[in-house]
């Protein structure tokens, strides 16, 4: 049996015909696996039957390539299927309450949350590392946070040196012409007598 002839037969029907009104399923006419490209002309439509059976007869013109028989394995063993007819009927049916369980996702998610709930979802991601695209992704999507635009802008503890109150720790060292960390050391060490925090 001829299974390139009957491949090239399926994919060129599928190419000519205009897209079916129902379920169907994106095929990559050559695989990605074997360099195939995410590209138009080597996308097709096909029905879930067609889409069973063309990767059954990848599968049988290279029964040594083990993307090909994984890629078959994965869509007969999913449903334990054997036949195009039963996948196509699991696969509709699959598709059906996807959508719906994942319309429900977004409902759920929609919903205001407690804050025990925002809690559980902290502590669940603690400690977890984020990659370097979402944290650019994050810093993007936050206002601009410096100067007066940050929530601890001019806010701070009353600092008394010589005698003199200034509003925060910043202001004393804009002031008095010192870095923050000298006026700093200077509060936290018990030598320097004179700069303190107002209690």
């Amino acid at each position: 049996m001829n299974y390139q002839r009957i491949y090239d037969t399926i994919i060129q029907n599928a190419k000519s015909r205009n897209k079916l009104n129902c379920y169907m399923e994106k095929h990559h006419i050559i695989p990605k696996s074997e360099g195939g490209s995410n590209k138009i002309d080597n996308l097709v439509y096909l029905t879930p039957k067609e889409h069973f059976i063309v990767h059954k007869l990848l599968y049988k013109i290279q029964p040594e390539n083990y993307n090909r028989m994984l890629s078959f394995l994965m869509m007969s063993n999913r449903f334990s299927i054997k036949w195009g007819n039963l996948y196509e009927e699991a696969r509709i049916n699959f598709s059906k309450n996807h959508h719906y369980k994942t319309k429900r996702i977004k409902e759920i998610m929609a919903k205001p949350k407690t804050l025990e709930h925002k809690l559980k979802i902290s502590n669940a991601l603690k400690g977890k590392q984020k990659s370097i695209t979402h944290i650019n992704n994050m810093k993007a999507s936050l206002p601009n946070r410096v100067g007066e635009n940050n929530a601890n802008f001019d806010k701070g503890k009353i600092i008394i040196i010589n005698s003199v109150e200034y509003k925060n720790l910043k202001t004393a060292a804009i002031i008095l012409g010192k870095s923050v960390s000298y006026i700093h050391y200077r509060l936290k060490t018990k030598k320097y007598i004179n700069y303190n925090y107002k209690k």
